[in-house]
């Protein structure tokens, strides 16, 4: 079994470019060099995958995480009504069973704003073994709004969804009513976690609780010392609901096996996977590896040193000059494959406006001329950036 490394040829490059460059492709002028036909590794026939991350996860419940590669886990462990090709940016369905009927509403209490009509696919099942209804994703989106859940990094997101209206003949339909036509309203609903309401609030007390008045920013703050609201917040902020084995639960492909603080991060496939009956359908019902595991190494060098030993197989975040010398490496050409992906980011100059001496767009401007940008290109990021 091939190893798979995905090494990300990036350094900070100033303004007007952005990081990413090159192609997809591993197409090394050495790799045809190299017999790999058969591969001398020692995690051979392992069907498993050790990814290098640079930060410690902080939780796993998708409304209260902070840290960026928790979201890594997260996104393997729960699922979404849509999801976004990372490639072509096109949105497709995955708990919903199509994309919604977007309605434009020019009459009454919602005039000027839109509808999102969903169905979710009849396959999709929790870990229980029932199914996934719209009164999971009425839940997750109660939960998002509740005033004492500590999800204020998310909170603003969908601040335009006012109300969810149920199907009383199908529990799998459902309407989100918009207040105003906002351009990410498709994104802000369908990209948000659908939890499973048995689990994270076996008491149905948000069941209490109406979206428009959570909603409404009056009544919502009047709601904070609510004492249901309150109950629900601190058991579902709670420490267990983030990082314990039994009771973090989604609709993914992987479920939380170990977790070992400062050190790894390890999920386990599930048996009997419902998505696994779909995965001609999307990539994201394809799932392989039986295990997953996010090894925390802070140090670049240090995860470098853990590749060559093999004790990872994915490694992100290289500087470009250190991802170009370890590709000219045979005995690493012959164990993994290298990648120059396009990334959504950029580097850039900060300048501060309050000083008087900028203050002056054409200073501003000038400076900006002055900046050899492909120099920088050339001689930073060795290539492997380009303009904006």
């Amino acid at each position: 079994m091939r190893q798979l490394i995905t090494l990300s040829a990036i350094t900070a490059v100033m303004a007007l470019s952005s990081c990413g460059g090159g192609n997809s492709n591993n197409n090394t002028s050495d790799e045809k060099k190299i017999d790999r036909t058969a591969v001398k590794s020692d995690r051979a026939g392992k069907n498993e995958v050790i990814i290098h991350i640079s930060g410690d996860i902080d939780k796993l419940n998708p409304l209260t995480y902070s840290a960026a590669d928790a979201g890594y886990a997260i996104s393997r462990m729960f699922f979404t009504l849509e999801d976004v090709d990372p490639d072509s940016f096109n949105i497709f369905p995955v708990v919903a069973k199509e994309r919604p009927v977007i309605t434009l509403i020019e009459e009454g209490e919602y005039k000027g704003g839109l509808s999102l009509a969903y169905e979710i696919r009849p396959e999709a099942t929790w870990d229980n073994g029932t199914p996934i209804t719209a009164d999971d994703y009425v839940f997750s989106i109660k939960a998002l709004k509740n005033p004492q859940v500590d999800a204020e990094q998310q909170r603003p997101y969908i601040e335009f969804i006012d109300d969810i209206v149920v199907d009383p003949s199908n529990n799998r339909k459902f309407t989100v009513m918009c207040k105003g036509r906002y351009m990410m309203s498709e994104i802000s609903a369908g990209t948000h976690a659908i939890m499973p309401e048995y689990n994270y609030d076996p008491e149905k007390l948000m069941r209490k609780f109406t979206v428009k008045q959570l909603n409404d920013p009056k009544q919502a703050a009047k709601l904070k010392s609510n004492p249901d609201i309150i109950k629900f917040a601190k058991q579902f902020n709670s420490e267990s609901y983030a990082r314990d084995p039994k009771l973090v639960s989604g609709a993914g492909p992987y479920k939380l096996d170990q977790w070992i603080t400062g050190q790894r991060v390890i999920l386990k496939k599930k048996e009997n996977w419902w998505g696994d009956k779909l995965r001609s359908v999307n990539r994201d019902f394809v799932a392989n590896p039986e295990r997953i595991t996010y090894e925390l190494i802070v140090d670049i060098n240090a995860a470098t040193s853990a590749l060559k030993g093999e004790k990872i197989d994915v490694l992100t975040g290289l500087k470009s000059k250190d991802f170009l010398e370890l590709e000219k490496d045979n005995k690493m050409l012959e164990k993994y494959n290298f990648y120059k992906p396009d990334q959504l980011s950029y580097g850039y100059l900060g300048l501060n406006m309050r000083n008087p001496k900028l203050a002056d767009f054409a200073v501003r401007r000038a400076l900006a001329h002055c900046m050899d940008v492909d120099k920088i290109i050339e001689k930073i990021s060795y290539g492997l950036a380009k303009r904006v």
